[in-house]
Protein backbone atom coordinates (compact mmCIF):
# COMPACT_ATOMS: atom_id res chain seq x y z
CA UNK A 1 0.00 0.00 0.00
CA UNK A 2 2.97 2.37 0.53
CA UNK A 3 3.86 2.12 -2.76
CA UNK A 4 0.38 3.05 -3.98
CA UNK A 5 1.09 6.35 -2.11
CA UNK A 6 3.43 8.53 -4.45
CA UNK A 7 1.39 7.52 -7.20
CA UNK A 8 -1.42 9.08 -6.26
CA UNK A 9 0.10 12.27 -4.93
CA UNK A 10 1.62 12.96 -8.30
CA UNK A 11 -1.79 11.88 -9.91
CA UNK A 12 -3.62 14.49 -7.51
CA UNK A 13 -0.45 16.97 -8.38
CA UNK A 14 -1.48 17.22 -11.93
CA UNK A 15 -4.91 17.92 -11.30
CA UNK A 16 -4.18 20.44 -8.91
CA UNK A 17 -1.61 21.70 -11.54
CA UNK A 18 -4.05 21.67 -14.39
CA UNK A 19 -6.73 23.22 -12.00
CA UNK A 20 -4.51 26.14 -11.05
CA UNK A 21 -3.50 26.71 -15.17
CA UNK A 22 -7.21 26.89 -16.12
CA UNK A 23 -8.27 29.28 -13.42
CA UNK A 24 -5.11 31.68 -14.22
CA UNK A 25 -5.84 30.97 -18.27
CA UNK A 26 -9.68 32.03 -16.99
CA UNK A 27 -8.45 35.04 -15.12
CA UNK A 28 -6.28 36.62 -17.60
CA UNK A 29 -8.38 35.31 -20.71
CA UNK A 30 -5.63 33.28 -21.93
CA UNK A 31 -6.27 31.13 -25.22
CA UNK A 32 -5.17 27.62 -23.65
CA UNK A 33 -5.01 26.59 -27.52
CA UNK A 34 -1.79 29.09 -28.04
CA UNK A 35 -0.21 28.52 -24.59
CA UNK A 36 -0.35 24.56 -25.81
CA UNK A 37 -0.47 23.57 -22.24
CA UNK A 38 -1.89 20.61 -23.11
CA UNK A 39 0.68 19.66 -25.69
CA UNK A 40 3.65 20.44 -22.91
CA UNK A 41 1.51 18.54 -20.47
CA UNK A 42 1.33 15.45 -22.56
CA UNK A 43 5.22 15.76 -22.95
CA UNK A 44 5.59 15.43 -19.11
Amino acid sequence: MEQAQPVILFIVGILFFAFIIHKISSKFKVNIKDVNVPGKLMML
